[in-house]
């Protein structure tokens, strides 16, 4: 295959198309490794998955100015393999996409080179190598790290600048026909150019088709897909970005009109990610380490040692003080301290076996994540771990614990200030009508379902906690409602008898705003 601008090499038995601007490095020091396969059996991958893995290919000494990220594509069966003799190969495929997106008019970041590595006709495996870019990182991990650390007004400034920038990426991309179906903050690279003006690259080629133009629909889902993260990027950003995405951006009900298209298309969205049981999402890539090891799989936090975690599993029967696992209780927990870069952090560690009716460690994450998703106030577990060794498949969720919580039952005590009930309870009317609208409810709400963070002198602050009796449904029934609006008025009653305070008549009376 002939491509403008790259030039033909075969090393080895694998066939390349490098760049013919390449760093002098990529002909001399990553071609050859790569072509030995040497390479993958000394390094450790970036990331790892069934058929495709990212891995970080380092200069020699006195070049590190230098570095390249890998991705390989490995067909392991015969029938992916036969599919190459009348198909590109997937990295043939992402070339192809980055330089039609880089025609466009789109920055992107094109490839070097690109490889297939043949037996006979059939490609067994392909790669595409990448300059990796200096100061960059995806902009998943700045609103999830870079961001949340500081609250200056240069830091204010310099995210609103980000939000714009990116609502006129999506726009031009939208315009200029650039179909990404993982349209997500993890493919948007953000660096700065020699001048310190912000540049967002549109990255990962893999899911991208080129078309003449975009459907409102298209647009809209693409918008949707970008739009699942929580509440790090609040109502009043998503309204910049609509703005920077919008044509016309003082043309307030066509801004509006698109904000409610994207809103209802997110929760669909999301609740089909929740129906097929998705546990990865825009804070397991920018946040968490994969586990997989032999019948143990799972998702820690950056920061954990997978080691003090398991080490916790293993003696947990020892540490609850529990029965033999084949009589031990569907859910237990315990409380715990592992260290968290360098400081103690307190977790609860709970372990779930799951029988007929019962919830799985791994169903409560996807719902975890999906409410927080939906930008409900819910921390996501800092570790998942499935056990299959036993026919009973356990498995386990570290929770992390607030300092100055208390649940809310505790909180409404009748020697509490009525100011500061009053401020949570309504907190509470919000919440339910939040939970309800999209499509959450429970037969038996108590107490424990909610976290009350209480910190002298400051507002409260209302958490979901534990919510394993949490239904998902498309749409909750004005009986449901009121079945849970019944069972938390009894329960301020029962705390704080003589609080004149109607929840009934605030909920049922309170306008909903998203």
């Amino acid at each position: 295959m002939l491509v403008e601008g790259y030039t033909r090499l075969t090393v080895n038995n694998v066939q390349w198309l490098v760049k013919d601007d390449a760093h002098p490095l990529v002909k001399e020091h990553v071609i050859a490794q790569l072509s030995s396969e040497t390479f993958f059996k000394q390094a450790v991958s970036l990331k790892q998955g069934k058929h495709k893995s990212l891995w970080l290919f380092t200069p020699p000494a006195g070049q590190e100015d230098e570095s390249f990220l890998i991705k390989r594509y490995e067909n392991k069966q015969l029938l992916h393999r036969l599919k190459t003799i009348v198909m590109p190969s997937k990295a043939l495929q992402e070339l192809k996409a980055a330089r039609g997106i880089d025609q466009r008019g789109i920055l992107t970041p094109l490839p070097v080179a690109v490889g297939e590595r043949m037996t006979g006709r059939m490609v067994k495996e392909s790669l595409v190598v990448l300059s990796q870019l200096k100061a960059c990182q995806a902009l998943n991990a700045y609103f999830l790290i870079g961001y949340p650390g500081g609250k200056s007004l240069h830091n204010l400034l310099e995210k609103r600048k980000i939000i714009k920038a990116l609502g006129e990426v999506a726009r031009k991309a939208h315009q200029a026909g650039v179909l990404q179906s993982d349209f997500s903050l993890n493919n948007f690279l953000l660096t700065k150019d020699a001048h310190g003006e912000i540049m967002i690259y549109l990255s990962d080629f893999e899911k991208i088709t080129l078309k003449d133009t975009l459907s409102f629909d298209q647009e809209v889902t693409c918008l949707a897909k970008l739009n699942r993260i929580g509440r790090e990027i609040s109502l009043a950003d998503r309204w910049r970005f609509l703005q920077a995405y919008t044509v016309n951006q003082s043309n307030h009900d066509q801004v509006a009109a698109l904000a409610r298209a994207v809103q209802k298309r997110t929760v669909e969205l999301l609740k089909q990610d929740y129906a097929r049981g998705r546990i990865t999402s825009v804070y397991t890539d920018a946040l968490y380490e994969k586990y997989e090891e032999a019948n143990i799989t799972g998702y820690f936090k950056k920061g954990y040692s997978v080691k003090d975690i398991l080490g916790i599993i293993h003696k947990f029967d020892l540490l609850a003080k529990s029965l033999p696992s084949s009589e031990i209780k569907q859910r237990e927990e315990i409380t715990v301290g592992l260290n968290f870069e360098g400081t103690q952090q307190p977790l609860k560690a709970v372990r779930y076996i799951p029988h007929t009716q019962t919830i799985s460690a791994r169903t409560l994450w996807t719902t975890i994540s999906t409410l927080a998703i939906a930008g409900l106030p819910i921390d996501i577990p800092h570790a998942l771990i499935d056990m299959r060794v036993k026919s009973n498949q356990e498995g386990f969720l570290f929770m992390p614990q607030r300092e100055h919580a208390v649940d809310l039952s505790t909180f409404l005590t009748a020697s509490r200030d009525k100011k500061e009930i009053f401020l949570l309870l309504e907190l509470l009317v919000m919440l339910m009508k939040k939970l309800h609208h999209f499509g959450i409810f429970s037969d038996s709400m108590t107490a424990r379902n909610f976290t009350v963070l209480a910190t002298t002198g400051k507002k409260p602050s209302l958490y979901l906690s534990t919510i394993e009796t949490f239904t998902m449904k498309n749409q909750v029934t004005e009986n449901e409602k009121k079945r849970d609006i019944m069972l938390l008025s009894a329960l301020i009653k029962k705390h704080c008898p003589t609080l004149t305070y109607d929840l009934t008549h605030r909920y049922f009376k309170t306008p909903y705003s998203h």
